[in-house]
């Protein structure tokens, strides 16, 4: 199967060696210099780091995925000691199937490219299989999935997942629900590579999926601090667009918003 057809039928999609793992080291010091001086913002806001959205890799991967040239629209954000899990989507509609998001073909993705190795140590990202196809976060067959330094795990929005995978000591290779895992002590678990860091974004094609999207950012505590902090670096646009990257920027919608009302909390949007 293509990677088109690969992220339709199960939901998510590994990109191995997408950068190599000298690359990986570098961008690592680069996003700890940037979390050192203070920025928190989207990726592309980031001199230290912006250079790896810019890269033709990263467009011709959301590419192959989506089949056109793929949308960067500023939902982007570093990672870095965060260690919460537990299933759940990150799309707007994530309970009734008969919202705008169940009924045609999902076309937003999100990435995760970890800085550190998630093969052989915990940390990592845990999927259902197919549980990008209903608002059940119960469905699908559990995958822990094992990223090497360079790689780059993709799935759709609609997608069941757990982040921080933890991953047995005696048994790396069960696939266990996070919700056990929790109450296994770490001390019986593979350790973690290095403080854990991660870079995650979201591609996408201009569609009613992206509008959607848009809309629901501008209800989330979030999302409305990052449209605040969002000013792309215009070197690396220029670099992302030569590069087949679309880059589109939704910040100018927030002197018509009212941010004392936005959720800390997901709620799903009207339709």
């Amino acid at each position: 199967m293509t990677p088109r057809e690969t992220m339709d039928e199960i939901g998510w999609f590994h990109a191995k060696s997408v950068f190599t793992p000298e690359e990986i080291d570098q961008i690592r010091k680069d996003a700890l210099k940037g979390i050192e001086e203070g920025y928190k913002c989207d990726l592309l806001s980031n001199p230290h780091i912006a250079g790896v959205i810019a890269d033709k890799r990263i467009a011709d991967l959301g590419r192959s995925l989506l089949e056109q040239d793929p949308v960067y629209f500023g939902d982007s954000t570093v990672s870095y000691k965060i260690y919460g899990s537990g299933f759940h989507k990150d799309n707007p509609d994530r309970h009734d199937p008969n919202a705008p998001d169940w009924q045609s073909n999902y076309s937003l993705i999100r990435f995760a490219l970890y800085l550190q190795d998630c093969s052989e140590h915990s940390g990592g990202i845990t999927l259902r299989n197919g549980g990008h196809k209903s608002p059940s976060v119960k469905e699908g067959k559990i995958i822990n999935v094992k990223t090497r330094k360079g790689d780059i795990v993709c799935w759709k929005l609609t997608m069941s997942h757990s982040a921080n995978a933890r991953m047995l000591g005696f048994a790396p290779n069960w696939n266990v629900h996070p919700r056990v895992m929790r109450r296994v002590p770490m001390f019986l678990c593979k350790s973690y590579d290095a403080e854990r860091l991660a870079f995650f974004y979201t591609l996408g094609v201009n569609n009613t999926h992206l509008t959607r999207y848009i809309d629901y950012l501008y209800t989330r505590t979030y999302g409305i601090e990052y449209f605040e902090r969002q000013k792309y670096v215009p070197e690396f646009v220029n670099r992302a667009e030569a590069n087949g990257m679309k880059i589109m920027d939704f910040s100018g919608r927030l002197p018509e918003v009212d941010t004392s009302k936005q959720n800390l909390e997901h709620k799903d949007i009207k339709y």
